[in-house]
């Protein structure tokens, strides 16, 4: 941990001289974007750019400093108003679902033509020998 601590000081230390006195070209000689002069084009993007950054750093401070909202209650409210609107406009009866698994269905959860159907009696063509 120590030497962590170490290494980004002298990483530092390093960048604050660079900054200080330059990208380390030869002392005296003007920095060339000193004597590249920049056109409006390129100046008014450098402008929306730093708009840009500016407003997504203010974007990302809202996100950071905003408070979750759990209401357990509020919740509870939208679930009963969502399947009541589920029993309201289903075609078929709902079952809740915190009712336990049942491996057959009701009888009474059939709709209501299932009855009208004819019912088929199926037969299965067994050899003569099993007969």
């Amino acid at each position: 941990m120590n030497s962590i601590g170490r290494e980004n000081a002298t990483l530092l230390r390093k960048l604050q001289t660079i900054a200080m006195k330059g990208s380390g070209a030869v002392e005296g000689a003007k920095p060339a974007a000193a004597t590249k002069r920049l056109s409006s084009h390129e100046i008014n993007r450098r402008k929306k750019q730093q708009e840009i950054a500016h407003a997504n750093m203010r974007i990302a401070s809202r996100l950071q400093n905003a408070k979750g909202t759990f209401d357990s209650r509020r919740m509870r409210e939208d679930q009963a108003n969502q399947e009541k609107y589920l029993r309201n406009v289903a075609q078929y009866p709902v079952t809740q679902r915190d009712a336990p698994y049942r491996s057959k269905p009701a009888a009474s959860s059939r709709p209501p033509w299932f009855k009208e159907l004819p019912q088929m009696q199926r037969r299965v063509a067994r050899p003569e020998w099993q007969s």
